[in-house]
């Protein structure tokens, strides 16, 4: 496994940490790569507290940690290992620095807990970019399942030599080491949990995707697609029933688009959907496959017995009208999806490229700060009778109206006028 993160990523050094949960503290089991780092760290021990400032979300980026010189003060008691860097490397822009750290969680299902990944000396001497970061995410979840498997064969190998009615039909492939390369390169550019396409995948076949729409003239419309309320439903029945219900999310997603749809994991509750080779005006196709994303989360979802509810807040970008390349589509549509949720949710937003509405929205944003510091908005309550029950009030309907200084003759600014209605009044 460190051999392939240091082949992969083109990183120099890589250690693997390894948990012991009887004693609760990290040993060093694998260095490979540098020789001084070996002699130095190989075999040692060290406690949970020592990892708990490294691994703080702070530093978490795409699903690792990377601890830029400086940001941490180091525990000198401990066994540190700091590479000697090139001059040249030490003057670039976005250069590795001396005790630059990037670290990934080993953990498996159920965030079982196996070790700490330490790597360090690109060969580049840069700094990680977004994309190798990913990747190793990426391959620390793969190996993390591989021991999650290793431990279930175990398991069932001795199930299986108890019970000698249960196996001949056992046999090991001996393409095993081939199949594990194949499951690593698959997990490079799927989501394990969903097992659908994760972002790198997504990019290269939005890249493609473009390609295609150049040459014919044709559209494309990228969807960001946000759950609504789940943090509610991770922090009311736990990681494991949020970990289903994105699992049902996918799979009911997946169920209302067209086999040429490409719909993605970008991370968290956050989908990606490509609809490409669009000929027609690609707004209403848009529209419409968004409708049909949105209509499919309407109906509940049973999660640990319990039946739970989720939204989505949609953003969409449309090439050639809003970008013309995937890194800017993908902006596009996440500011979008953002304008969406702070709308209320439960809706599909389309980027507005206009700088009209951007001006008319930071206009009426500051005139409603104005109105709020020289005190225009005014509550006003009204009963609400029931003609039943010989004009009894049953509630207050509240109405905040806004004496806007360029207001109608009637005296108020009627398009800002809003209402919401009480509960019932007690008898």
């Amino acid at each position: 496994m460190a051999r392939i993160v240091s082949q992969v990523l083109g990183f120099a050094t890589v250690a693997i940490n390894m948990y012991r949960p009887d004693t609760e503290d990290y040993e060093t089991v694998t260095v490979h790569g540098n020789t001084g780092a070996r002699e130095i760290l190989l075999g040692s021990v060290t406690t949970a507290d020592t990892w708990t400032p490294l691994l703080d979300r702070r530093f978490l980026r795409h699903g690792v940690y990377f601890i830029p010189d400086g940001a941490l003060e180091l525990d000198l008691e401990q066994k540190w290992y700091t590479p000697d860097l090139p001059r040249a490397a030490v003057e670039a822009e976005r250069a590795w620095r001396a005790d630059d750290a990037l670290l990934a969680t080993l953990e498996g299902f159920g965030g079982r807990r196996y070790g700490v990944i330490s790597v360090d000396e690109p060969e580049s001497g840069l700094r990680p970019d977004d994309q190798q970061l990913e990747l190793l995410d990426a391959l620390v979840t793969h190996a993390g399942l591989a021991i999650d498997s290793a431990r279930h064969l175990a398991a069932l190998e001795s199930a299986l030599e108890q019970s000698r009615a249960l196996f001949y039909g056992f046999i090991r492939d001996i393409s095993e080491r081939r199949r594990g390369e194949e499951q690593l390169a698959y997990l490079a550019y799927h989501d394990p949990l969903t097992g659908l396409p994760n972002r790198i995948l997504v990019e290269q076949q939005l890249d493609l995707a473009l390609a295609r729409a150049r040459r014919t003239e044709g559209a494309v419309a990228l969807m960001f697609v946000d759950l609504d309320d789940f943090k509610e439903v991770n922090d009311r029945l736990g990681h494991a029933a949020g970990d289903r219900l994105l699992a049902g999310v996918a799979a009911r997603l997946r169920s209302v688009l067209r086999d040429s749809d490409l719909l993605a994991r970008q991370g968290g509750d956050e989908f990606l959907v490509l609809v490409a080779d669009l000929t027609e005006d690609p707004a209403p196709s848009a529209e419409h496959v968004g409708g049909n994303l949105l209509s499919a989360l309407r109906e509940p979802f049973v999660v640990a017995g319990t039946e739970v509810r989720t939204g989505a807040s949609i953003g969409v970008s449309l090439y050639p009208d809003d970008a013309d390349d995937t890194e800017a589509l993908l902006r596009h549509s996440d500011v979008a999806m953002y304008q969406a949720k702070t709308a209320g949710g439960g809706r599909l937003v389309f980027h507005e490229r206009s700088e009209a509405g951007l001006s008319r929205r930071a206009s009426l944003s500051a005139q409603l700060r104005r109105a709020m510091a020289q005190r225009e908005l005014e509550l006003h309550y009204q009963p609400v009778w029931c003609l039943e029950a010989r004009g009894a009030i049953t509630g207050v309907e509240a109405l905040l109206r806004w004496r806007h200084p360029t207001a109608d003759c009637s005296g108020w600014r009627r398009s800002s006028t809003s209402s919401s209605r009480a509960a019932p009044a007690k008898n």
